[in-house]
């Protein structure tokens, strides 16, 4: 019998639920209920770059990541109590700068490649909150080298105007790695790192960079930009380099990165 019941009675259609006070249920009011588009504005449902880049550095700030930037806090706070003023510079313009920024993408990358399509899918500005990224932890590093510089000892005037163009020189190289590292893979950005370093400090030193020879030694212009025709001159190729090296890397990681990795 319980079995013949239950197959026999219809099935509810209705909650069990009674009606609050002063509230009618559709079949009491005569009305069918039909399902209603949400009434928010279209312009807050889409994800804005704030939240993007909030999401992109909770993935991005690996352990590895903030060990690095420890470590180099580190070592800065170690010259600054031991050395002087000039192994601080050469500290931070031969070996912080380029590999800092030469690794960052190294670090980086191989987190958001496999999420990097569902990322895109979810927010347009993944491309832009990664570059802001790139630059926010660049100016960290360049602002904490600059503050040990002048704890040191160092001039701060002559300090604060290199601190521009170093932050420029760290984004330059930070986004033609991560291009590199898009294109070749990791091993291929290590290698720009090993170059830029050598090129540093072979062309960035006291006897070449007064040469014009101190071009090629990209890394070391914050140093080697010593007058106003070679800051004007290093001001404009770096943001000449930063604009062209931004619109590849946005096209690469709108095309290339997309793709499933072989």
């Amino acid at each position: 019998m319980g079995v013949y019941a239950a197959i026999v009675t219809p099935r509810r259609l209705r909650r069990l639920a009674l009606p609050r006070r002063g509230q009618t249920t559709a079949a009491s009011s005569g009305t069918t209920a039909t399902w209603r588009p949400a009434t928010a504005p279209r312009a807050t449902a889409r994800p804005r770059l704030v939240g993007a880049l909030v999401g992109l550095h909770r993935a991005a700030c690996s352990p590895a990541v903030i060990a690095c930037l420890a470590l180099s806090a580190l070592a800065l706070l170690f010259l600054v109590l031991f050395y002087p003023p000039t192994y601080v510079q050469g500290f931070f313009i031969f070996l912080l700068l380029p590999v800092g920024a030469g690794v960052l993408p190294v670090l980086v990358w191989p987190l958001l490649a496999p999420v990097w399509p569902l990322s895109h899918m979810e927010s347009r500005h993944c491309s832009s909150a990664l570059l802001w990224w790139f630059i926010g932890i660049v100016s960290a590093v360049c602002m904490g080298a600059s503050l040990a510089l002048i704890a040191s000892g160092s001039p701060a005037s002559t300090t604060i105007i290199q601190l521009p163009l170093a932050i420029g020189v760290g984004y330059v190289i930070s986004v033609f790695s991560l291009l590199i590292v898009i294109r070749l893979g990791i091993m291929s950005g290590l290698a720009l790192c090993i170059v830029c370093t050598i090129v540093s400090v072979t062309l960035g030193g006291d006897v070449l960079a007064r040469t014009p020879l101190w071009l090629i030694a990209f890394p070391a212009w914050p140093m080697n930009a010593d007058s106003p025709a070679r800051y004007f001159l290093a001001v404009v190729l770096t943001g000449i380099f930063a604009t062209a090296g931004t619109w590849m890397v946005i096209r690469l990681l709108k095309t290339k990165a997309l793709r499933p990795a072989n």
